[in-house]
């Protein structure tokens, strides 16, 4: 029974492409199609032979490569006339492979990820393939190159980093705003406000009144004594 069964999965194994899914889409009408006019292919090699058989490369009969530049692929097909159907195996990993048919359309195979050989490819209905088309993204071989991250010359500066402003901090609820101290005026080394007087003695204002006597009035008794001393003189010398 153990037998039976590794039997059974060496069977699926291999009638399942190898490394990659499988996706089969019908290409309805009688058209030709390039590999790019179907998906997202640069480069194509086709071989323009109707139901191929045997191994193929660049420069061989029949053969077309677009864009038409050097390439080590190389591919072995094997064409099963009683169901119309072949196999394949390449020496890179394969993206996709259109059938092309006749009145009843063309299949187009897709593999994600690539895949080095399937089998029982056909096209609608098994009747006859007119030509086989092996599509990729990129050149067969090739890794698609990352685009480098540009970097700054040294004629350009770097930018200036804005600083970010410092928050001030906001009080909260439970805290009571602090008083603000006044600060003093200087005022000839005196400080601002009303000034306190200086304590010292205090004018005499009542007796002072009488002291204040206008100098009119005192030329005028001053006449007036010696006014009267000179009388009294001349009285006596009578």
């Amino acid at each position: 029974m153990l037998a039976a069964m590794a039997s059974l999965g060496l069977v699926a194994a291999l009638a399942m492409p190898a490394f990659g899914a499988r996706e089969v889409k019908v290409i309805e009408g009688p058209g030709n199609s390039s590999c790019g006019q179907l998906g997202d292919y640069a480069f194509e090699f086709k071989i323009d032979i109707e139901n191929p058989d045997g191994t193929f490369k660049q420069g061989d009969p029949k053969v077309i490569v677009t864009p038409n530049d050097p390439t080590d692929f190389e591919v072995t097909i094997d064409f099963h006339a009683e169901n119309k159907t072949i196999d394949f195996a390449a020496n890179y990993l394969v993206e996709a492979v259109f059938l092309k048919g006749g009145v009843n359309g063309s299949h187009l195979y897709t593999y994600n990820p690539g895949v080095l050989s399937d089998t029982g490819l056909h096209v609608p209905g098994n009747s006859d393939i007119s030509h086989v088309s092996f599509c990729y993204a990129t050149r067969p071989g090739e890794t698609p190159t990352p685009t480098p991250t540009p970097t700054p010359s040294e004629d350009e500066e770097p930018e200036e980093e804005t600083p970010t402003p410092t928050p001030t901090p906001t009080p909260s609820e439970d805290e009571e705003p602090e008083e603000e101290t006044p600060t003093p005026t200087p005022r000839d080394d005196t400080l601002g406000g009303t000034p306190t007087p200086t304590p010292g003695q205090l004018p005499d204002t009542a007796t002072g009144q009488l002291t204040q006597v206008p100098a009119t009035v005192l030329s005028l008794v001053m006449l007036a004594a010696l006014g009267t001393m000179l009388y009294v003189r001349l009285a006596r010398q009578r």
